[in-house]
């Protein structure tokens, strides 16, 4: 991938997704396949920058059903990406990330990417990490919301458990 011309091509794309109907258009074109390239290769070969512009339009596209559809019909690949690059995108691009997986998963409640999320290699420590950084208070919310719905769904594997001590003494 020649790094300028994906910048510019990014750029390009990122002003006209302001148009809501040219967004749906995008995504029937192969917007999120091309964007999940972007964003899974090498950081030397992509800068921090076009990541950041990947994720921004990978936001916009979730936020109309077309792109939401495209994103979670090949929910492992997508939304992983977005996971890999949350970090190494900056502020803006981890805050785009933020919101991706919010609409995805919180909003929408779609189950493959709930477990694409947590299946993820640090996926919900990169959120608890975003959380706790120098984020937006919206950010810390929607951080916060992605962790409630994780940590619901991982204490479904406690349900097993079962103990007898009813109460512990401290002496």
């Amino acid at each position: 991938m020649d790094r300028v011309s994906t910048e510019a091509g990014l750029s390009c794309l990122l002003a006209l997704s302001t148009v809501k109907r040219a967004r749906a258009r995008m995504v029937e074109e192969g917007l999120v396949p091309a964007l999940t390239r972007v964003l899974t290769e090498r950081s030397s070969t992509v800068p921090a920058s076009a990541a950041e512009k990947a994720l921004k339009l990978m936001e916009a596209a979730s936020g109309c059903a077309e792109g939401r559809a495209a994103i979670c019909a090949g929910a492992a690949e997508p939304v992983a990406a977005v996971v890999s690059r949350m970090m190494k995108a900056g502020k803006e691009g981890a805050e785009s990330a933020v919101i991706v997986l919010w609409t995805l998963c919180h909003l929408y409640r779609d189950r493959k990417a709930q477990e694409t999320v947590a299946a993820a290699n640090g996926g919900l420590t990169k959120i608890l990490l975003l959380m706790q950084g120098d984020c937006s208070p919206v950010m810390r919310q929607k951080s916060g919301d992605l962790l409630r719905i994780f940590r619901v769904n991982s204490k479904s594997c406690l349900s097993g458990y079962d103990t007898k001590t009813t109460h512990i003494m401290p002496f």
